[in-house]
């Protein structure tokens, strides 16, 4: 019951279900609420954003530090700002090969923007 609880306060931290916001609950539930290793929420961070219509996202080594970090500060403070962010930085990593073939890269960052996940 505790880890329902805990799954509603976070969808109300997160607010709306946007595609992004529903990997990021995925992932995040799965990593604080149900106590499971970092692959799976991955995995299942992937499979909401495919379900969407996004391609798979990976979090690369590199951010590795960045995503522990953010996933500490989400668990201790109940901030997902900075993990909100590091998925919407490599989900639209994960387009960019996309939007540079088809000479969309402006029209995209507009409409992302516009639906709230732009700078």
């Amino acid at each position: 019951m505790k880890a329902f609880a805990r799954a509603d306060l976070l969808k109300a931290k997160l607010g709306s279900y946007r595609p992004l916001d529903k990997a990021v609950t995925a992932s995040l539930h799965e990593e604080l609420v149900v106590g499971g290793n970092g692959r799976t929420s991955r995995l299942l961070m992937n499979l909401e954003l495919m379900k969407a219509g996004f391609p798979a996202t990976v979090i690369e080594v590199a951010q590795r530090l960045d995503y522990y970090q953010a996933l500490d500060k989400a668990h201790c403070s109940g901030d997902y700002s900075d993990f909100i962010n590091l998925v919407v930085s490599a989900v639209e990593k994960s387009f960019a090969t996309y939007w540079w073939a088809l000479g969309v890269e402006a029209d995209v960052a507009k409409y992302l923007e516009e639906m709230g996940y732009g700078a």
